[in-house]
Parts: structure tokens; sequence; C-alpha cells
């Protein structure tokens, strides 16, 4: 489906859209709607939220700053967050 600007996202559309970076990058009217959309679903909130966290410790392992404990850490971490609860 084509986001316009007075078309309203479903949670597929946002996550697939959160993915491709489009919240940083795009046409203004639709970076309002992703972030329109995110501030009334949690659960998509919280799926861009992983995405960056995930982004971020992807840009520090290429950067060589990760030591083995912190990437232990990490992966309980994550793995806790995203087993079902």
């Amino acid at each position: 489906m084509e986001i316009g600007p007075f078309n309203f996202l479903s949670c597929r559309e946002v996550s697939r859209l959160a993915a491709q970076g489009a919240l940083e990058e795009g046409p203004l009217w639709a970076r309002c709607l992703l972030r329109f959309h995110l501030l009334y679903c949690r659960r998509c909130r919280r799926f861009a939220r992983e995405l960056a966290l995930l982004g971020h410790a992807a840009r520090e392992w290429a950067k060589g700053l990760v030591e083995p404990a912190a990437v232990q850490a990490f992966e309980a971490k994550l793995l806790e967050r995203l087993s079902p609860q």
C-alpha cells in the first residue's frame, strides 16, 4: 500500500517502514504519520525502540568497541525482552 498524507498506517506497514529507516528519512508527512502511529501503539513503539537498540549494537560491534562480557550481557537482555511474557 502506498502511504499518502491522509492515510492511517497499520502496524504491519509501520513495522516495515521502521525497519527500512523511514523514521529518519522520507517526506515530512510520512514521518509524521509514523510518529503519530507510534504515539498510540505501544507494540510498534517497542518494536521501533528495539530496532534502534539493535542498530546501535551492530554499529558498535562493527567499530570493535564491544567486549565479550558486554556481548553476553546484551544477548541476555535481548533474549529476556523478546521472550513471550
